[in-house]
């Protein structure tokens, strides 16, 4: 039987009024550059806006269109890995009771399925209802009805020390039914070389859906931990984007056609291994931050990305030294979220702000991977900590962002490393979902 869901053609009101928080309607994505003098640009890509994903005009776009939404409606709820020797009392943050200035809820513990890794995870969210669809470490996939694997769906090819070891995003033309799941594997956090393997998930078969084309080798080299995925200008296609090396970002289409393994490369300028490391996207999906670790050093660098392509360019290195395992961008795109200490896994909150070069040191100690929630805040996990740091204010600069230690109780679980990763879907693919 297929589990029944509905996709819809507009976010959730409160994803809505999150990203509003984001920025007004007067606002351009991009940052401003003080070495240009603060000029602003606008992209005229047809991608989404930071207009668009606030629909701060009224305007709901069309169900039939296949225009990308918000990838915070797609990661309402977070499935988040607890401490290994805690015996991985992992736990999920529902942040649809945020709405209206509450507390998301956290569900520590049974019944949340337990991971095999204490770093990074993935989840897809209907984006209409917040209904959990799937998630997964890396290793299993768990349906979010129930928290059971699905047919199939253990073994899959991720890395359970990866920062981000997967990424869900539906199939092109399923209407709902048919998703892929990507993921990075490698030996050990020393290991240069690594793989991206890509499976299908069907909802039609089983009771709650089966994989199927389990790990399907994609991309074998130096990949660190990072995945990440954007949409096509097209509004069919999307790229995944993953590391060979830290000078360049392959760009991996995935088409009406399936995955296409022959990347376009862009090149980057910096030089190194990647280990310890992340690819994020701006919530205009026209930029990427690029976090980088070889093990002995790191630096977190910003790009733009034509989506039209899947080139890089414009490529920035911001900040050097001991980071590079993971960072975020704030709402408005502004401001970068990372952690400075220990590779960037066990250290200190930062914010970097973009449009006047400035970094400050927020606080905290033992702090690793930061993300921005659907409740607009940036929260931070950090290893056998009992709460989640919390940004409050993420798009203020220096110390008016108002951080916050110890910002979220887990309800008694303590906190691994990591976050879930980002993902991308169409509308289009989402109006139609599986019927009982």
């Amino acid at each position: 039987m297929k589990r029944a869901w509905v996709g819809g053609a507009i976010v959730s009101a409160f994803v809505m009024v999150a990203l509003a928080r984001c920025g007004s309607s007067d606002d351009t994505f991009t940052p401003k550059d003080a070495s240009n003098g603060g000029d602003t640009t606008t992209s005229n890509d047809g991608g989404p806006s930071l207009l668009d994903v606030t629909f701060a005009d009224s305007t709901i776009p069309d169900a039939t269109q296949p225009e990308p939404v918000s990838s915070l409606s797609l990661e309402q709820v977070w499935y988040i890995t607890g401490e290994a020797v805690n015996n991985h009392k992992d736990f999920l943050i529902d942040f649809r009771t945020a709405e209206d200035g509450g507390a998301p809820t956290v569900t520590c513990g049974s019944p949340v399925a337990p991971a095999n890794g204490d770093e990074g995870t993935a989840v897809f969210t209907d984006p209409t209802s917040g209904q959990l669809l799937f998630y997964t470490d890396g290793i299993n996939i768990y349906n979010g009805f129930d928290n059971t694997a699905l047919a199939n769906g253990t073994g899959v090819d991720g890395q359970p020390s990866a920062s981000e070891p997967a990424l869900i995003t539906p199939m092109y033309g399923s209407d709902g039914g048919s998703f892929y799941v990507f993921s990075v594997d490698y030996t050990d956090d020393s290991a240069s070389t690594g793989t991206i393997y890509y499976s299908t998930i069907d909802l039609g078969l089983g009771a709650h859906g089966t994989v199927t084309n389990k790990n399907a080798s994609l991309f074998t080299g130096n990949v660190g931990e990072a995945l990440d995925m954007l949409p096509h200008t097209n509004n069919t296609d999307f790229w995944v984007l993953g590391y060979s090396g830290a000078g360049e970002v392959n760009a991996f289409l995935v088409s009406k056609s399936g995955v296409t393994s022959a990347p376009v490369t862009s090149q980057t300028g910096i030089t190194g291994t990647v280990l310890r490391s992340a690819i994020n996207h701006s919530y205009d999906y026209d930029h990427v931050v690029l976090a980088i670790n070889n093990g002995t050093s790191g630096v977190i660098a910003t790009a733009d990305i034509d989506r039209s392509t899947g080139i890089l360019s414009n490529v920035k290195q911001i900040v050097t030294g001991d980071l590079g395992f993971h960072a975020s961008y704030s709402g408005d795109g502004t401001k970068l979220y990372y952690a400075r200490g220990t590779q960037g896994w066990s250290g200190v909150a930062y914010q970097y702000d973009l449009t006047t070069n400035t970094e400050t040191s927020l606080g905290g100690s033992g702090l690793a991977a930061a993300k921005l929630a659907p409740d607009g805040k940036v929260y931070y996990a950090g290893y056998s900590r009992p709460y989640l740091a919390v940004v409050n204010d993420p798009n203020a600069a220096g110390t008016a962002s108002n951080f916050v230690a110890n910002g979220l109780f887990l309800g008694g679980c303590l906190c691994a490393f990591g976050v879930p990763n980002q993902t991308a879907a169409y509308l289009g693919y989402l109006t139609t979902g599986p019927v009982n």
